[in-house]
């Protein structure tokens, strides 16, 4: 599988099968069908101008695709196994190629014509990958190591020792300065192609072999994924999860509205509050209620977190130093409470309980500025709007919505299927309420249904909205990720 440059097409190897389809994403339509491969296609990438594709194949050929109408320009043949790395060069005008035959291969794109073989490798190349500015090539093998290569020259300038199992995937960062690889070791290693020393070993896939690595394109964030169907996201050496283990149980986790911050508790009065965009983290200090904490909730800037201390009351603290500190015990509800949720903006924060009622909360006085009834006993989730007008909360099947300033009860949602899981677009134009096989959008100022969603036999798991609040992205129990124009439903 592989995505084309401007990202609106993806080319898929059509399973058990030697044919390439290449599926328009907006419209989720085949536009072509390449054929001529004599087996299995295991490797396609396209050429940067994404003009091209190339494939590699069991069949131990190489072939070169028009992307345009799908025509063959031209057929590489050389290898005498099976071809399991396929690699443009920045400029688009050669290509690298890696085999069982344990060689790597250069081509001319223009011409098809074989310009190197490679040599030093004593088992399988399962890997190939081009420098940023062409004058390298990566290989990774199953010898358990990584060989760099001069592009001019063929010489093998370095082999990467470290792997203690085969080298399934390599890549270059986008500045050149580091090459990655993910080995049946089930770890991520991280190398100076300058020197050849080992920057890092990233260690996280249990029991799993590290088959696939890529760079973000604008940052040092590094995707890894393992052949349990696992992707590991990693900054600067950590993965953006908690990179040092904790020695004490683990009791809650909890995410600010934003996905911004997370926050973990431990039986040891200590929580830990990641940054989720850089993988910092930082651990603080607290004195925990005598029963531990139910849940914990960060606020958008990460100086907050607020906590269910005992049944009816919410503690707030103050989490900027290494101890966090209690500005304020708020007290008011008559039943257990539930649930809890920061505006976007901080200032607000507001709880559910079993007490039939939401109560919102001034965060810098610590007073209770609205009390909106109407509830059921069961509230599931609670959340404010971006812009903070509105808050929204889902009780037995339904979403009922009220002003975050006067607390008057808008509207009510309810699709007659009960509603188990919703959300606000970006933009806060619609709220999405997802309920077995279909999808509802709403519009946020009148209440009304503006769309249905709906997928045959299978139910809906998740939802999110693209940032421009145009496409809505859903997977369900069938395994099938789609994409939904929010404007028409289609």
């Amino acid at each position: 599988l592989a995505f084309s440059p401007a990202g609106y097409e993806v080319a898929i190897g059509v399973k058990a099968s030697e044919a390439v389809e290449l599926l328009n994403i907006l419209t989720g339509q085949v536009r072509l069908v390449l054929r001529g491969h004599q087996h299995v296609v295991v490797r396609i990438t396209y050429s940067p101008d994404g003009t091209r594709l190339a494939t590699g194949c069991i069949d131990a050929t190489v072939r070169i695709w028009s992307k345009a109408n799908g025509d063959t320009l031209h057929v590489l043949s050389g290898h005498t196994g099976p071809v399991w790395g396929v690699a443009f060069s920045p400029s688009g005008l050669q290509l690298v190629s890696g085999s069982e035959d344990k060689t790597v291969r250069t081509w001319d794109v223009q011409t098809g014509e074989s310009l190197t073989v490679l040599e030093e490798h004593a088992g399988p190349v399962k890997s190939v990958a081009y420098s940023p500015d062409g004058y390298q090539i990566a290989s990774g093998s199953e010898d358990k190591t990584v060989r760099l290569w001069d592009v001019h020259t063929g010489e093998a300038i370095h082999s990467l020792v470290g792997h203690m199992g085969p080298v399934l995937s390599v890549a270059y960062s986008p500045d050149g300065r580091q090459v990655a690889s993910g080995g049946g070791d089930m770890a991520l290693r991280l190398w100076d192609p300058h020197s050849g020393d080992l920057y890092d070993t990233l260690s996280g896939h249990s029991f799993q072999d590290v088959c696939g690595v890529a760079y973000a394109p604008t940052s040092n964030y590094i995707a890894s994924g393992d052949d349990g169907g696992y992707i590991r996201l990693w900054k600067a050496g950590m993965t953006l999860k908690f990179a040092t283990p904790h020695q004490k149980v683990t009791l809650f986790t909890g995410f600010s509205a934003d996905g911004r911050w997370m926050t973990k508790s431990y039986s040891d009065n200590t929580v830990r509050i990641l940054e989720t965009l850089t993988g910092v983290s930082r651990v603080v200090s607290m004195q925990l209620a005598a029963s531990p904490f139910q849940r914990l909730f960060a606020s958008s800037s990460g100086s907050m977190i607020a906590a269910i201390h005992s049944k009816f009351t919410v503690r707030i603290w103050n989490v900027e130093g290494e101890t966090g500190q209690v500005v304020h015990v708020l007290e008011g509800h008559t039943g257990t409470v539930k649930n809890l949720a920061f505006s976007y903006d901080d200032r607000l924060l507001v709880s559910a309980s079993v007490d039939r009622t939401l109560r919102v909360w001034d965060t810098v006085t610590g007073e209770a500025v609205r009390v909106l009834e109407g509830l059921n006993e069961s509230v599931n989730t609670i959340t404010f709007s971006p812009s903070g007008h509105q808050i929204a909360a889902c009780d037995e099947g339904m979403v009922q919505v009220w002003s975050a300033e006067t607390g008057e009860r808008l509207f009510a949602l309810d699709n007659n299927a009960g509603i188990g899981r919703f959300g606000y677009s970006l933009d806060g134009q619609y709220i999405i309420s997802s309920a077995h096989s279909e999808h509802n959008c709403w519009d946020t100022e009148s209440g009304e249904r503006s769309n249905r969603f709906a997928a045959i036999d299978t139910e809906f798991f998740t939802f999110t909205f693209s940032p421009n609040g145009r496409f809505l992205a859903t997977t369900g129990r069938d395994g099938l990720l789609r994409l939904w124009d929010v404007g028409d439903g289609d």
